[in-house]
């Protein structure tokens, strides 16, 4: 960890073999990503650094899941409507034929 120190300029400060450092700038951690030509730093949260601050890619994909899953719930919903009018359909065609042609119930 580097920190510009008055005339001096950068001055290591800190230095680990860990994935994670501090930042005073940020006000949270920084963490390495990664192998070899993969390695990223993302910024992280929570405690130990174990949550990574959504990149804009990661963010636009959990909208888009978000969405899906509510268009999907409102189908299930639609589908339940559907099924319930169905039955109760059902269930008047079943009480309509359990009447009389006068309007009286039929004994059983």
């Amino acid at each position: 960890m580097f920190r510009r120190v008055g005339k001096r300029g950068l001055v290591r400060v800190e230095a680990t073999k860990t994935d994670r450092v501090g930042s005073k700038v940020f006000g949270c951690r920084l963490r390495s990503v990664g192998d070899g030509r993969n390695t990223r730093v993302r910024i992280a949260t929570g405690a130990n650094a174990s949550v990574l601050f959504p990149t804009a890619e990661e963010m636009a994909n959990a909208e888009r899941a978000a969405k899906e899953q509510e268009r999907d719930d409102k189908e299930h919903e639609c589908a339940a409507k559907e099924a319930a009018l169905a039955r109760i359909s059902i269930l008047e065609a079943e009480l309509k034929s359990l009447r009389h042609p006068t309007g009286h119930r039929r004994r059983r």
